[in-house]
């Protein structure tokens, strides 16, 4: 009885030879069936048609004294609900004349058995959208007329990239951006795109001469999260190429700070106090104010209120990393708001904390 006890049974049932049920006691999650009424009933009369010839073959084998069992049988219950039950049946020694038939519950092996099916099926399907994505991305890729690089921001390591890339610029996979055929000058400018690419997502377009034919690209960087890390995507396009066919002429003398007034979406900084201490009148417009002059000097916090996206969310969720993007926030005034999402980035400026923020727009 020990081993039974051990097993746990969720059902254990004793029959006479001819199948008719003397005792039965139920699992507690069972506990709310009235296993009584069977008492005096034929077991394979509680089963299904199916059920019902399976419990006979149980029985045939178990009276030879041999141990049979594990057959899966839709139990209807008391109260008419259905239980999938895997079944021994033995014979013991101490009770010759009477037979054991031990239940297991599958309900929980059945639900985990499916969640594992649609888990499966649902990572096919993610599989074949990463499979036409990749397609997708690949055929722009090795059809465009760029030179494309994708680099990893952390070490500045080639780890994709098109054979116009291999061919023209000179690196392939696996190879840094440090060793990039360039004068020392050239190669300076195209850090500092990484670095705006990095702080605004988007860097302004810059010139470069670059590649084993030591030509004028027009150089496009961008940053993105890829498998949890930072990574820029370059795309390389022929200047000289482009100048002869539609006049393309270098703009020179544009500052940073000329860049950022001009940026469609609102950007401000602000210190360590969150003070702001620059604004673009994008920013001001966000805000209702006339000019960016009467945004300088004044908190930051002043204009954010959500709950949730104000500035105590942001620096709470900003105490582990020096970058976030998209945080849900609303910005504004005088009882008008708009809905923005904020990113934002701590950086160091003459040993002073500054944060830079960008807010774009959400749609309506």
């Amino acid at each position: 009885m020990k081993n039974l006890q051990a097993r746990q049974p969720d059902l254990l049932i004793t029959l006479d030879f001819s199948g008719v049920i003397q005792a039965i006691t139920g699992a507690n999650d069972l506990a709310d069936q009235n296993f009584d009424a069977w008492v005096g009933r034929r077991w394979d009369e509680t089963c299904d048609a199916v059920g019902a010839r399976k419990v006979a073959r149980l029985l045939t084998c178990a009276r030879e004294g041999k141990v049979c069992g594990h057959s899966q049988i839709n139990q209807t219950l008391p109260n008419g609900s259905s239980l999938l039950c895997e079944y021994v049946a033995i014979l013991k020694h101490d009770m010759p004349d009477l037979i054991t038939v031990i239940g297991k519950n599958l309900s929980v092996v059945v639900s985990i058995q499916n969640k594992l099916l649609e888990t499966q099926r649902n990572m096919e399907f993610e599989y074949w959208q990463l499979r036409d994505l990749e397609t997708r991305y690949r055929t722009l890729v090795d059809t465009t007329a760029d030179s494309v690089l994708v680099v990893r921001a952390s070490d500045l390591c080639v780890i994709d990239g098109n054979e116009q890339a291999h061919r023209l610029i000179g690196l392939k996979v696996g190879d840094s951006l440090s060793n990039l055929e360039t004068p020392a000058k050239d190669l300076g400018k195209l850090r500092q795109t990484l670095e705006a690419a990095k702080l605004l997502g988007k860097a302004p377009l810059t010139l470069v001469r670059v590649g084993t034919r030591n030509n004028t690209w027009m150089v496009r960087a961008s940053s993105f999260e890829g498998n949890g890390v930072l990574q820029y995507i370059l795309h390389f396009t022929l200047y000289d190429s482009l100048r002869q066919t539609d006049n393309i002429e270098p703009i020179t003398g544009i500052t940073f700070g000329d860049i950022i007034a001009h940026l469609p979406e609102g950007m401000a900084a602000v210190n360590a106090q969150d003070i702001v201490t620059h604004a673009n009148p994008a920013f001001a417009s966000l805000v209702h104010g006339s000019e960016s002059a009467e945004i300088l000097g004044k908190p930051i916090g002043q204009w954010l209120n959500q709950p949730g996206g104000d500035l105590a969310a942001l620096r709470s969720m900003m105490s582990g990393t020096d970058t976030i993007r998209n945080f849900p926030s609303r910005i504004g005034s005088d009882g008008k708001f708009r809905d923005v999402l904020l990113s934002a980035r701590k950086i160091q400026h003459e040993q002073h904390e500054v944060m830079l923020m960008l807010f774009r727009p959400r749609a309506a």
